[in-house]
C-alpha cells in the first residue's frame, strides 16, 4: 500500500532516480493512475508509461490528459463547432513511425502504454486552449491504492523524452493521509478533476474520436507478448539503478544578491539590506564585505548580531567566502582583549592591517569596546545583523562612534514594520535608502519553499477568560488617566503583561498541540518541528506532555550552552530528535535549514517576531529532502458560549480576536492553501457574530501586549 512505501516530499532527478525510487513503488501498488502532461508525441508516450507493468498487474485505470497545439484557426474553429471535429488536427500530431524511435526501453514502454489503450484500461483526453495558440502547462499526477491511500505529485516534470533524460526533473509529493500535506493533495486532485471535466475556463477538453483511436493502434502495434515486454523493462530498470550523490550547494551570488550589493557600493557604503529570512543576507553581506575589499584595497570591520550562536555561524561563513582575512570573535575568545591591542598597536604604527572583529549587541554597547574600536581608525564598516537591536539607548550611542565610516544594516523585517522612532533611528545612521527583498519575492521565485498555514482554533477556559476580561478593564482604566508617574506606567506594563500571558499560555493549548503531534507520530511526519514557547513554567508542561507522548525533544533557551545548541541543531537535522522547544532564542539568526514545521504556541503582537519565525522553516534544504514548510498557529479565542454583560466586554472579546487576526492574516497571505486556511479561520470566528474590516487587519507594531 501507498502508505507503507518510504516516500519523500520531493523528488529531483539530479539526486534520485526518478523510475526506480519513485514511479515504480507506487505504481506497482496502484490501482489508479491520473496525470495531466504538457505535450503529446511518441518520446512523450513512452515517458509516460514508466512503471505501468504494476498497474497492468492490479488491473489498474489511467486517466491521460494531454494538450495539443494548434493554430488560431483551428481554435477559433472549435469555438464555433458544436461537433468539434479536429481529428485532422490531432492525427497529424501524432502521426509518426514506431520505427523512428531508436531507443528500445522507450518502444517497451510504448508497446506497454498502447496495450492498456486497447483494452481500456486507459483513457486519453486531450486539451486545447481556446484564448491562444499555446498548451497546457499543469503538470499533475493522483495515484490511489486499493484501500485508499492517494497521493499527489506536481512540478517541473514534463512527460518528455528530453525532459526526462537531459534535463533536471523536480517534482513535489502530497499525501492524502498526512496532516501536513493533505490540503495539497486535494487541491490536485480538485484541479484534475475539473479539468477532466472540462470545467475550465478557456480550455476546451475532448475525447478523442474512434477514427483517431483507430489509427493510433494500427501505428502503434504491440507485437510483442506484453509479459516478455514488462520483464525487459524491469530488467533493464534493475540494471540501471545509479548511485545518489548529494549535489553540492550553489554559492554564487543570486541576481537579486548583487543588485543588493550593488545598491550599497553605490549609496556609498551605507544602506540596509530588507531581505527576508532564509534568502542569503549573510552570504550577500559578507560577499559585499568582499567587493569592499577589492574596491578599495583594505578590509576593516566589525560585525555585530544578537546572539553567541550566531557569531560561531559568521565566523564560518566569513572564512569561507573571505579565508585570508583575520577574524577575532570577542564572544568565544578569551583572549580577545589582547589580539584587539595588538590590532591597535598595529594601526598605530601605519601597518595596513585588515580583520574583520565579530561581537554581539551586548558587548558592543559596552565603554570598553567602544573605546579599543575608536583606537582602531576611523575607516572601519559597521555590519549591524538584526540591525533592529541596535535601538536600545546604550546601543545608539555605541552606534555614533564616529570609527563607523561605512554602514551596512541587516533586517528580515522591512522597516516599515518598526516603531517610528526605530525607524527613524536606522534612516539616520545607515542612509535613507534600503534595498528590499520580500518574503513574497523568495517564495514566488524558489529561493525559499512554499508553506501551508494550519490555523488552530483555541478557546479560553471560562477561568481564564473572567481574568482577561477583568485586567482588560484595569488596563483601560489605567490607560484614561494618562499619568507620566514612572510607578503607575510600570504598573499598566505589569498588567499587559500579565493579560498577554494568558493567551500564549492558554491550557488548552497543550492538548491541542499534543493531538496534532500524535498524529503526527503515527503518520511519520513528525520531524524538522520547533515549538515556540513564552517562558520556562509553560515550556516544562510542554517537555512533559512530549515526554509522555515517546516524542524526542530537546529545550533551547537563552540559559542553554553554545555547545548546547549546536548540538540540538545537529540532532534536529540528522532526525535523532523530533522537535525542539524554544523560548525566543530561534527567532533571529539561528540557521537550522533543516527545519520544516513550526508550532507558534506564543506569539507576540509584534509582527517582527513571527516573520522572523517563520523564517525559520522555509529555508530551502536540499540536503533533507525539504522544498515545503508547515506552520501550525494557535488563535485564542473567548469561550464558545461567552456571554457579554455590556458593550464593554462585547469590545474586549472583539479585540481579542482582531488581534489574533491580524497574525493570521500575515500567515495566510503567502500561503498555498490560502483559501482552505481562511474558510477554518472564517468559521472560527463567524460564531461570535463579529465582522472586521480590512484595514482593521493591518499588521500593527505593538508593545509586544495585546
Amino acid at each position: 500500500m501507498l502508505d507503507q512505501i518510504r516516500l519523500k516530499d520531493s523528488y529531483s532527478s539530479d539526486v534520485d532516480d526518478i523510475v526506480r525510487d519513485f514511479y515504480k513503488p507506487i505504481l506497482e501498488c496502484a490501482v489508479s493512475y491520473d496525470r495531466i502532461t504538457g505535450y503529446f508525441s511518441p518520446s512523450i508516450l513512452a515517458i509516460a508509461s514508466r512503471g505501468f507493468a504494476g498497474l497492468i498487474k492490479n488491473n489498474g485505470k489511467i486517466r491521460i490528459l494531454s494538450s495539443v497545439q494548434v493554430d488560431r484557426e483551428t481554435y477559433k474553429a472549435i469555438e464555433d463547432s458544436d461537433s468539434l471535429n479536429i481529428d485532422e488536427n490531432i492525427f497529424e500530431k501524432l502521426n509518426f513511425d514506431i520505427n523512428s524511435i531508436q531507443d528500445r526501453l522507450q518502444k517497451d514502454y510504448l508497446q506497454v502504454f498502447m496495450y492498456l489503450y486497447k483494452t481500456g484500461m486507459l483513457e486519453l483526453k486531450v486539451a486545447i486552449l481556446t484564448n491562444s495558440s499555446g498548451i497546457l502547462h499543469q503538470k499533475v499526477g493522483i495515484v490511489r491504492d486499493s484501500v485508499g491511500n492517494a497521493l499527489s505529485f506536481s512540478g517541473s516534470n514534463n512527460e518528455t523524452a528530453g525532459g526526462v533524460i537531459n534535463n533536471l526533473e523536480e517534482f513535489k509529493v502530497f499525501k492524502n493521509w498526512t496532516i501536513t500535506s493533505s490540503s495539497y493533495f486535494a487541491n490536485d486532485e480538485s484541479k484534475f478533476r475539473k479539468y477532466w471535466n472540462n470545467e475550465v475556463e478557456n480550455v476546451r477538453v475532448m475525447d478523442i474520436s474512434d477514427a483517431v483511436k483507430q489509427n493510433l493502434t494500427k501505428i502503434i502495434e504491440t507485437t510483442e507478448n506484453i509479459d516478455d515486454v514488462i520483464e525487459h523493462i524491469r530488467s533493464y530498470e534493475e540494471q540501471n539503478n545509479k548511485t545518489v550523490i548529494e549535489a553540492e550547494p550553489d554559492r554564487s551570488l543570486r541576481e537579486y544578491q548583487n543588485e543588493a550589493i550593488e545598491h550599497w557600493v553605490n549609496h556609498n557604503y551605507n544602506s540596509i539590506f530588507e531581505m527576508a529570512t532564509g534568502t542569503g543576507k549573510t552570504f550577500t553581506a559578507i560577499s559585499a564585505l568582499k567587493v569592499f575589499k577589492k574596491d578599495k584595497g583594505f578590509l576593516r570591520a566589525i560585525v555585530v548580531v544578537p546572539l553567541t550562536t550566531l557569531t560561531v555561524q559568521w565566523n564560518e561563513d566569513i572564512k569561507k567566502i573571505i579565508p585570508d582575512i583575520y577574524i577575532i570573535n570577542t564572544a568565544v575568545n578569551n583572549k580577545w582583549r589582547d589580539e584587539l591591542n595588538n590590532l591597535i598597536i598595529s594601526r598605530s604604527l601605519g601597518r595596513d592591517t585588515n580583520y574583520i572583529i565579530i561581537t554581539t549587541y551586548s558587548m558592543f554597547s559596552k565603554k570598553e569596546f567602544g573605546e579599543k574600536v575608536a583606537r582602531l581608525g576611523d575607516d572601519n564598516i559597521l555590519l549591524a545583523d538584526e540591525m533592529h537591536n541596535l535601538v536600545n539607548l546604550n546601543r545608539i550611542t555605541a552606534l555614533a562612534n564616529t570609527s563607523y565610516k561605512y554602514k551596512l544594516g541587516l533586517s528580515a523585517t522591512p522597516t516599515r514594520l518598526w516603531q517610528q522612532d526605530e525607524s527613524l533611528i536606522a534612516r539616520q545612521h545607515f542612509g535613507d535608502n534600503s534595498f528590499q527583498y520580500t518574503l513574497s519575492d523568495a517564495i514566488q521565485n524558489g529561493f525559499l519553499v512554499p508553506y501551508n498555514y494550519h490555523p488552530l482554533h483555541i478557546n479560553l477556559t471560562v477561568e481564564e477568560y473572567e481574568k482577561y476580561v477583568s485586567l482588560s478593564r484595569e488596563i483601560a482604566r489605567m490607560s484614561q488617566m494618562k499619568s507620566d508617574v514612572s510607578q503607575e506606567n510600570t504598573a499598566l506594563n505589569m498588567k499587559l503583561i500579565a493579560r498577554s500571558r494568558i493567551k500564549k499560555n492558554a491550557e488548552n493549548k497543550i492538548l491541542s498541540l499534543q493531538n496534532t503531534l500524535k498524529k503526527m507520530m503515527e503518520n511519520d511526519s513528525l520531524y524538522g518541528a520547533l515549538i515556540y514557547v513564552d517562558n520556562e513554567d509553560f515550556l516544562q508542561n510542554v517537555q512533559k506532555m512530549l515526554t509522555e507522548s515517546n516524542i524526542r525533544t530537546t529545550k533551547f533557551t537563552g540559559e542553554s550552552t553554545l555547545e548546547d545548541r549546536l548540538s540540538s541543531i545537529t540532532n534536529l537535522r540528522t532526525h535523532s530528535i523530533n522537535a525542539i522547544v524554544a523560548i525566543k532564542c530561534l527567532d533571529e539568526g539561528v540557521d537550522i535549514p533543516s527545519a520544516k514545521v513550526a508550532f507558534f504556541i506564543s506569539n507576540n503582537t509584534d509582527p517582527r517576531e513571527y516573520v522572523q519565525r517563520l523564517g525559520r522553516v522555509l529555508r530551502l534544504d536540499k540536503a533533507s529532502h525539504k522544498y515545503q514548510s508547515d506552520i501550525f498557529d494557535y488563535l485564542v479565542m473567548p469561550p464558545s458560549d461567552v456571554v457579554y454583560e455590556n458593550e464593554t466586554d462585547r469590545r474586549i472579546a472583539r479585540n481579542m480576536i482582531k488581534n489574533e487576526l491580524i497574525r493570521s492574516r500575515f500567515f495566510n497571505e503567502l500561503a498555498v492553501n490560502k483559501i482552505q486556511a481562511q474558510e477554518v479561520i472564517d468559521n472560527a470566528v463567524d460564531r461570535y457574530g463579529f465582522y472586521f474590516e480590512d484595514d482593521e487587519l493591518v499588521y500593527n507594531v505593538g508593545n509586544d501586549h495585546d
